[in-house]
């Protein structure tokens, strides 16, 4: 039992801790983690976020692609080659473990695109939920409405920032100290199950220096968009743009439920309007900072779902792609909750799907063990491509729902989330 948030939650954690242990490692070194699964009623497995898994899928900690669910009582021992640098994070890859708390970073030292005088450690940002993740995440499938007709989606409680918050007046709030002249690197992941937000420092402004594990030319905002999953290495030098009166600032991850960009927390129901102050969500405290909370006010910033902008994220060093090898309008897919088959599936409820129908694993037969296949399970979603390594990339391009003029009859829900690759040479 822990409470992040001063609200007691039956949790399932890594090491008896939330977040988990920071593994840090450097640039080339190969990785070696034994993972036991204590948990009697669950299988598990580890997912390395981001991580190239370059001659090493097996690795990648997927259950019923890459694995079979490791079992209670036993061990697996990951082992792979780290051919990246900057922060990510591990996580569970079964079922809703991770918003149950088997979540973790992981740092990986490398060069860096501009100059810093202090680190934090990374700090993972993300929704917390006080019930049993299972529980609320069913909801999603199962469907159903309220008595005025809407529908009954999944809520979490409070935003975590390096692993504490508040809830309803409870719990504390991240704290660190700054030291005037200094310049820190701070390291942002969004480590949530359905949270897009802003995170901001009062009266300060940020130098993006990375993204996810793509070091860039550094740019500046009062503002920073992160989206599920996703990391930013910021460099923030210790020079107010305006002094508080007492050396404090408020740190901010903010959010909104306009435009289908979130679903209301529980703790922040009204996001927009009348609990901006309840995403505050942490203190710098200068080193002679005096007494009380922050005096400061929010900087103006447009908080939405929408990435940094593109032209901004500029890497220092360049990835260069082919022209496609393949035909891209026929391997453009719409991803979202489909509504239209929900008694054909198993169970009688939604599905999310890429594809015009879900993927179904059996947990003890992963796809992994299935390459060479020449038939496949119908109701496993294989999309067959002859992929010639000489003649370049292959482009799959994903909507959240509907392309736009689709004929699909398929009613699919959009979602703000990205994507990332499994089972794959190249992750982002």
């Amino acid at each position: 039992m822990i409470s992040p948030d001063g609200t007691p939650k039956l949790a399932k954690l890594i090491n008896k801790k939330y977040p988990g242990e920071l593994i840090e490692a450097c640039w080339g070194d190969t990785l070696v983690v034994s993972v036991k699964n204590s948990l009697k009623t669950n299988g598990t497995t580890i997912h390395w976020h981001g991580i190239r898994q370059l001659n090493s899928n097996q690795m990648d900690g997927v259950n019923g692609i890459t694995q079979c669910p490791t079992a209670n009582g036993e061990t697996l021992v990951y082992k792979f080659k780290l051919t990246q640098y900057g922060h990510t994070w591990y996580h569970s890859h079964y079922s809703s473990q991770y918003s149950d708390g088997v979540a973790a970073p992981l740092l990986i030292h490398g060069p860096h695109s501009s100059n810093w005088t202090e680190e934090f450690p990374p700090i993972i940002v993300n929704d917390w939920i006080h019930k049993s993740a299972f529980e609320e995440f069913h909801k999603e499938i199962a469907g159903g409405t309220t008595a005025d007709g809407k529908a009954i989606l999944p809520q979490m409680d409070s935003i975590l920032v390096g692993g504490v918050g508040k809830f309803n007046g409870s719990g504390s709030l991240y704290q660190q100290t700054f030291e005037a002249g200094k310049k820190y690197l701070i390291r942002i992941i969004n480590g949530s199950t359905g949270l897009h937000f802003h995170f901001s420092l009062d009266n300060h402004i940020m130098t993006v220096v990375s993204m996810d594990f793509v070091p860039i030319k550094p740019y500046t905002t009062n503002s920073l968009s992160v989206g599920i999953g996703q990391r930013y290495g910021v460099i923030i030098e210790a020079k107010p743009t305006t002094k508080s009166s007492n050396g404090k600032y408020w740190i901010r991850t903010e959010y909104t439920d306009q435009n289908g960009c979130n679903t209301p927390l529980t703790g922040i129901p009204n996001p927009t309007t009348t609990d901006l102050d309840l995403q505050r969500t942490g203190i710098i405290s200068y080193s002679d900072a005096g007494s009380g909370d922050p005096t400061t006010s929010r900087q103006p910033a447009t908080v939405g779902c929408s990435d940094e902008p593109y032209a901004s994220l500029s890497p220092i060093v360049e990835w260069n792609v082919t022209v496609p090898q393949n035909d891209v309008k026929g391997n453009t897919y719409e991803a979202g909750l489909d509504l239209s088959n929900r008694d054909k599936w198993h169970g009688a409820v939604n599905r999310w799907s890429i594809t015009d129908t879900p993927m179904w694993l059996n947990m003890a037969d992963p796809t992994i063990l299935n390459l060479a296949n020449t038939t496949w399970n119908p109701e496993y979603a294989v999309v067959k491509y002859d992929y010639n390594a000489d003649k370049g990339f292959v482009y799959m391009v994903i909507s959240s729902g509907p392309v736009s003029g689709s004929t699909n009859a398929i009613r699919k829900v959009p979602a703000q989330h990205p994507i990332h690759l499994h089972v794959s040479p190249r992750t982002s």
